[in-house]
């Protein structure tokens, strides 16, 4: 009997050495964020735009089309909400260092999930966005130039990654497509009246952001 109890503690005592040793995979460790912290970031890019332009003078009844990009750099700001570490969502406000079209987002709601895995402390993420857009130009009728303004919505996707600074601050570099729809505008100046529409408007864009949880 005394020979059965001490195998039984001998087995106990194994088991125990088992869990609290090597032979169990370490668990990892998911950065942890309390519930209902907020985040501001600033974020800076450059970013390739396509679009195929068309303007009616009904002036002098002809007809104007241009298919062409433009480069060009991208500054915004946004504050969010981080449900945890893995989804949050933000609000962001963008503008541009050019002044020919398409080039500001007056307001947009973005969605950005964050996995838990990484690879050298970097985080993958995906994320989805839609907005409102401004468009400004000069449009040149019979060489004399008269401003318009556009309004129109957005959607856009992104993917990158997060890298964790400190408990504080993290860092983000991505990629992002972008779609514009923007409304056909009449305009009216310089004795010229007519009509502009902008069409097929594609972005593509390499980001870094810098946000800071408090």
């Amino acid at each position: 009997m005394k020979k059965l109890t001490l195998s039984l503690v001998s087995v106990l005592a194994m088991s125990g050495l088992s869990y609290g040793g090597g032979d169990i995979d370490p668990v990892p460790v998911v950065p942890e964020v309390a519930t209902g912290a907020w985040f501001i970031g600033v974020m800076g890019g450059y970013e390739n735009a396509s679009a195929d332009t068309t303007i009616l003078n009904t002036s002098c009844n002809a007809e104007f089309y241009d298919s062409s990009d433009q480069d060009y750099g991208l500054f915004g700001i946004k504050i969010g909400y981080m449900f945890n570490f893995n989804h949050r969502i933000d609000a962001s406000f963008e503008t541009s260092n050019n002044d020919n079209g398409f080039l500001r987002v007056p307001f947009s709601v973005n969605y950005t999930y964050v996995a838990d895995y990484e690879m050298a402390n970097i985080h993958p993420l995906v994320g989805i966005g839609f907005g409102w857009v401004d468009w400004s130009d000069t449009v040149l009728c019979n060489g004399v130039g008269t401003d318009v303004d556009l309004d129109g919505t957005m959607w856009q996707v992104r993917i990158g990654g997060l890298y964790e600074l400190n408990e504080d601050w993290e860092a983000e570099v991505y990629y992002r497509y972008s779609q514009v729809s923007l409304d056909a505008e009449d305009f009216q100046g310089n004795g010229d009246t007519g009509n502009i529409n902008v069409d097929n408007i594609d972005r593509n864009g390499i980001f870094l952001g810098i946000n800071y949880k408090f």
